[in-house]
């Protein structure tokens, strides 16, 4: 897997070699990672919208309740959980947004599954920017309101997605695991299976 550390401002965080976005961190580095290999040209975004439809945790692959199993023993996100989700072998697959300055959620990290769907120029163009402002300005807004749930629910949420808008539907899941801090700072880890 490569990686593209892309520094938004301020201080990095350092975790075996490997910038890494502490997301309660207001000027932590975004992060693109992918495998090698070609890139994809992103889809077109003026139609693109989901059907989201809330499924049990029990149904989660092990990997993913893996990770809820880890979000649960750190449920005050530290550099630990990050650490364990990477030795798991799940942080590549991992989107991750926080808060920028303004209250807004931001990409600081973009996994590996993201970018071989939406293509690296999309994925590089979007680190350390509000995902509300995404082009797929429809999808986006529904995603919101799922990472917002996340977030302010304080439990996991696994969705099943299936996307239109495209040359034919793209179904997929994702395990969102929300962080909120008394201090205003949120994130949330997006964990895609497809």
């Amino acid at each position: 897997m490569t990686g593209l550390v892309l520094p938004v401002s301020g201080s990095i965080a350092e975790a075996r070699g490997l910038a890494l976005p502490l997301p309660f961190w207001p000027a932590a580095p975004a992060i693109l990672t992918r495998r090698s290999g070609g890139d994809r040209e992103p889809p077109d975004p003026t139609d693109m919208q989901a059907e989201i439809h809330r499924q049990p945790l029990a149904v989660a692959p092990d990997w993913q309740a893996e990770a809820v199993r880890l979000w649960r023993e750190h449920r005050d996100l530290d550099p630990v959980f990050v650490d364990r989700l990477d030795a798991a072998g799940i942080l590549g697959r991992c989107v991750v947004l926080s808060t920028d300055d303004n209250g807004q959620l931001a990409f600081r990290r973009i996994g590996e599954p993201t970018v071989r769907f939406f293509g690296r120029d999309w994925a590089a163009g979007r680190l350390g920017r509000p995902h509300i402002e995404d082009p797929f300005s429809v999808f986006a807004q529904q995603i919101d309101a799922e990472y917002r749930a996340a977030i302010d629910g304080g439990e996991p949420v696994l969705n099943r997605l299936v996307v239109h808008g495209l040359a034919r539907p793209f179904i997929y899941s994702h395990l969102l695991l929300g962080y909120a801090r008394p201090s205003g700072r949120k994130a949330v880890f997006v964990l895609v299976d497809y």
